[in-house]
């Protein structure tokens, strides 16, 4: 296997830039006062034609929105089952699901174990337990029980005589997973079959499976026991961490990535959290003599993965080269791993999944008997494991890790704005469903006005900028006792629904946002994002050719929309039924090629199946009303330029080379009527210092 980077040459790129500016001045200076008059008069005719309304008789000629009823969606029926018998009560499982789609060409199992238990100081470790599960490694069967794994798999396992273990080597363990499994993957959250998993909830490790035999249960007991008994020595702890941190470096050296990635890490309470760099204590002065630190729980996304692999690498370098001074970090790193796997072993959560889509099934008895046998599966290789790690005392926390900040923070310029005023439309905080802040437990910080900051970055060859708001939602309760069909009859998730279809309006292509910005050469592109489950609406925009302008033009169109005569204008029934089709046809054409994962994700939601959520999204996405859509931008767009009704979160990452000053650059993103004040905060200061 070949691979090939290709790397931008900055060098390159200025002296692309320089020439085209000098021959741009040229043709400016080469050109008579008629000709540059005419030129200016193209650029703001070309400026209004943006601005154009269609006229309606060309609205009714062009051709229909999509049909969804035209989507071909593949027969399917499930089995739901509550597991709720003495067997399940020695496994992490509590609902059972056999989804049946006929003419499917495979088997598949995704199985969601509960990580609501799980130490704090041990979830940094996850991303590195599950690519260790994906990484080629040998097993350590205990010879108690190798004979019935024997009978159950394919695995060649011989008994040496006198020992308590049964070695696999790497070469064999992969044979027989390819024997038996066409895909297999382990992931944090749900699985979706791309390479952004994730989305809620986050508290599952899920592991999936697909297999072409349907031998679901020969597959699913190859992964437990890889899980439970792979063999994860310093060697291939030291050589999957060395991997991923060579991944996750290059995905730094993007800046769009850590942009969206600082947001959270931001949000949640901690040391140097919004809450902290917005109020007047974070100063250079203040830290000089010593460095905030956390506990390291948090520091779990992917910019502070690097350096959590970073210290992990480094240790496990200098034990295996000999340093006996790093053998005690290198111990609090196999602690971890054993200490999760105590962890699978005896959870009893009962709030996992166990789902299982087959081709074909006799019935619901037969649907019984599969969920059964993987229930029964996980329950015997947990007991094993149990029974044959009895010697090996693990400590409830491997070590008392910190998280430390280099702080640096450059001068903040005065911000010069005009206050506005208006109504008060508070978004109230909710729980952030990610790694690292359990749900009900966490919360994310509030902010007293909109805070900006500017970050620079040395590996970044355009511009990014980014804004999160809270958005307000009712607390979930933890039992419903109305039936589906009476729920549904009061869209309750309405303001949801409203949301995104707005989403929709605004930046599809020719949408006002997406017209103000990048229309006018502000910027490539522009995303709103509804993360409704997470708790925030974001918008991003990245490759910016001027991140002020950019802002700008974003906040303008906001506040032209608060006027009832312009939302009049420019938002209308023909568009609302646009985006509702495109809507409906996207997620039904999706839900269509992956039926098994979505309908998993339905079940994660709260749903008893995909059936219940296809009908759910639909009759809300049907019922949303032009009223709806005024009251969800009332609700939460006006708060972008609301001062006194905010917690917006601003980032503006740009490249370190560039011409303009630090300083300049935050006066003149200070220089705004919406109340935002901008600070610079150098990139270091965020940059943690891990110790394992």
């Amino acid at each position: 296997m070949v691979h090939v980077a290709m790397i931008p040459d900055p060098k390159l790129g200025i002296q692309i830039e320089a020439e085209r500016n000098l021959n741009q001045r040229n043709r400016i200076e080469n050109m008579t006062p008629e000709a540059l008059e005419k030129s200016r008069q193209r650029a703001i005719d070309a400026l209004e034609l943006t601005k154009a309304r269609i006229p309606p008789e060309v609205l009714a000629a062009l051709p229909p929105v999509p049909d969804i009823s035209k989507v071909q969606t593949s027969a399917y029926h499930g089995y739901n089952f509550q597991l709720d018998s003495a067997l399940a009560m020695q496994s992490p499982f509590g609902i059972g699901r056999v989804l049946v789609i006929p003419g499917e060409t495979s088997a598949q199992f995704q199985i969601s174990i509960p990580l609501s238990g799980l130490a704090e100081d041990l979830r940094p470790y996850l991303p590195l337990f599950t690519k260790l599960l994906k990484a080629s490694s040998g097993l350590m069967i205990p010879c108690s029980v190798a004979d019935v794994i024997k009978q159950t798999t394919c695995l060649p396992i011989a008994k040496p005589a006198g020992m308590p273990f049964a070695y696999l080597s790497s070469d064999q363990v992969d044979s027989a997973l390819s024997k038996v499994l066409v895909k297999y993957d382990v992931c944090i959250g749900k699985y979706t079959d791309s390479k952004y998993g994730g989305g809620w909830p986050n508290e599952v490790l899920t592991l999936y499976g697909s297999t072409k035999s349907g031998d679901i249960l020969h597959g699913f007991t190859l992964i437990v026991l890889k899980l439970l008994f792979g063999d994860f020595g310093e060697d291939a702890i030291h050589k999957t961490a060395a991997a991923e941190e060579k991944n996750l470096s290059r995905a730094k050296g993007t800046g769009a990535s850590v942009l969206i990635d600082t947001f959270p890490w931001l949000r949640i309470p901690g040391p140097l959290d919004a809450r902290t760099i917005a109020s007047s204590n974070v100063s250079t002065d203040k830290y000089s003599k010593y460095s905030p630190c956390e506990p390291l729980g948090r520091a779990v996304n992917m910019y502070y993965q690097s350096a959590f692999l970073s210290s992990v690498t480094k240790s496990l370098s200098q034990a295996l080269s000999g340093d006996g001074l790093a053998a005690a970090e290198v111990s609090n790193v196999c602690t971890a791993i054993l200490q999760m796997r105590t962890y699978f072993a005896n959870c009893t959560d009962n709030s996992g999944l166990a789902h299982i889509s087959l081709p074909q099934i006799s019935g619901s008895d037969a649907a019984q008997k599969t969920v059964d046998a993987v229930v029964d599966a996980w329950s015997s290789c947990s007991r094993a494991w149990c029974n044959s790690m009895q010697i090996i005392t693990v400590p409830d926390s491997p070590c008392q890790g910190t998280v430390q900040y280099r702080v640096k923070n450059g001068t903040t310029t005065p911000p010069r704005k005009r206050r506005r005023t208006g109504a008060d439309y508070s978004p109230a905080m909710v729980p952030l469903f990610t790694l690292g802040a359990r749900p009900g437990s966490t919360r994310y910080v509030t902010l007293d006005a909109p805070l900006g900051i500017h970050l620079t970055l040395p590996n970044l060859q355009t511009s990014y900028v980014g804004v999160q708001i809270p958005l307000k939602q009712l607390p979930k309760t933890k039992a419903v006792h109305a039936s589906f069909e009476e729920r549904i009859k009061t869209l309750p998730d309405r303001d949801h629904f409203a949301l995104r279809m707005l989403a929709h309006v605004l930046n599809r292509t020719g949408g006002l946002i997406k017209n103000a910005v990048r229309g006018r050469g502000y910027a490539y592109g522009v995303g709103i994002h509804t993360h409704y489950d997470e708790g925030y609406l974001g918008v991003y925009i990245s490759h910016a050719v001027d991140p002020q302008k950019a802002l700008g033009a974003f906040w303008e169109t906001i506040d032209m929309l608060q006027s009832e005569e312009k939302w009049n204008e420019n938002i209308d029934e023909f568009q609302l039924n646009a985006a509702r089709s495109i809507y409906l046809l996207r997620f039904y054409t999706d839900v269509a090629e992956t039926l098994a994962p979505e309908d998993a994700s339905a079940m994660f939601s709260g749903f008893t199946g995909l059936e219940q959520r296809l009908l759910w999204v639909r009759r809300h996405v049907e019922a949303i009303t032009l009223a709806d859509l005024r009251h969800a931008f009332i609700q939460y767009y006006v708060p972008f330029i609301k001062k006194s009704s905010t917690s917006a979160l601003y980032i503006v990452a740009t490249p370190q080379a560039a011409e303009e000053s630090g300083a300049d650059f935050v006066a003149r993103l200070n220089n705004n009527q919406y109340g935002v004040e901008f600070k610079a905060l150098e990139m270091s200061a965020l940059d943690p210092i891990i110790r394992i």
